[in-house]
């Protein structure tokens, strides 16, 4: 898992339609919580987006690095132009007046779907996350750029948690707060928790693989590659199909709009075609 050298932060652009609905009635925030007894199998992940699609403004998850946990925060900018890793500054400031800047760098610039931006990793005791609990909006802008906003309507509490179990993810398990604790929280698959710690492997094989999406919602493809890291190949709404040219032994990760997992495949010869059925674990069908 990824630590950051020094406290960074990340943001996410998407397309200009996305841009126009930023902020909007029609997008809502998600905590995803699921405690296991293998810490690094533990999901923590507070998101803010439209369900059901990749238009997801804000993002941050729990990882753990050498040095103990942090939060990889994601936000919605216009990367346009710019090339992946670049820094990025971003300056947050409160509903109050109060301003945090921390570096970023870019990702996905040049993505066609799914999220891109700029990454944003930070302590679980960064002072910046006081304006995350404050319960008014957060507004966020990269130099030249005008401010984009988070609503924290209703979410203060939850943010508030997330970062508090990102901090303790260590003893959640033995503390007695599993999964299904909260008939309230969103439960992550297990195939998905074994699949984060999946890596591909370059089988002699190659082979065509056809994907075909049966769900009836919308689903993000990716590719895990050697490093366990998602390379996105696309999306399909509804009664799409994607045919695409892989080897044995990779990994293929199908999530629902805001990146979470639904479904694990890894291709082989003898299944040339996945039939994508299984509704998104965090909102139901469409």
């Amino acid at each position: 898992m990824r630590f950051p050298s020094l406290v960074t932060a990340g943001l996410i652009m998407a397309s200009p339609m996305f841009a126009q609905n930023t902020g909007q009635s029609d997008m809502s925030w998600t905590y995803t919580r699921s405690v296991q007894q293998d810490v690094f199998d533990t999901f923590l992940m507070l998101s803010y987006g439209i369900p059901e699609t990749d238009a997801v403004q804000f993002r941050a998850e729990c990882l753990i690095g050498n040095s103990g946990p942090y939060v990889m925060m994601t936000l919605f900018s216009d990367v346009s132009g710019q090339t992946d890793g670049a820094p990025a500054g971003v300056t947050f400031t409160s509903n109050n007046g109060e301003r945090f800047q921390r570096d970023g760098s870019v990702v996905g610039a040049l993505a066609e779907v799914g999220i891109s931006g700029v990454d944003v990793a930070l302590f679980t005791n960064d002072p910046i996350w006081s304006i995350f609990s404050e319960g008014g909006p957060v507004y966020y802008d990269l130099p030249g750029q005008n401010a984009l906003v988070l609503p924290m309507d209703g979410i203060a509490d939850q943010a508030v948690r997330m970062i508090d179990d990102c901090a303790r993810i260590d003893s959640l398990w033995e503390a007695g707060e599993q999964t299904g604790s909260d008939p309230d929280e969103p439960e992550m698959d297990p195939v998905c928790l074994v699949a984060r710690n999946l890596r591909s492997i370059d089988g002699e094989i190659a082979l065509s693989l056809t994907i075909r999406n049966d769900s009836g919602e919308y689903r993000g493809l990716y590719w895990i590659d050697h490093n366990g890291m998602g390379q996105s190949f696309g999306a399909l709404d509804a009664g799409q199909s994607m045919t695409l040219d892989t080897r044995e032994g990779h990994v293929w990760e199908f999530t629902d709009g805001p990146g979470n997992c639904v479904e694990v495949a890894v291709a082989d010869r003898s299944q040339p075609i996945i039939a994508l059925t299984k509704p998104a674990p965090y909102f139901g069908p469409e």
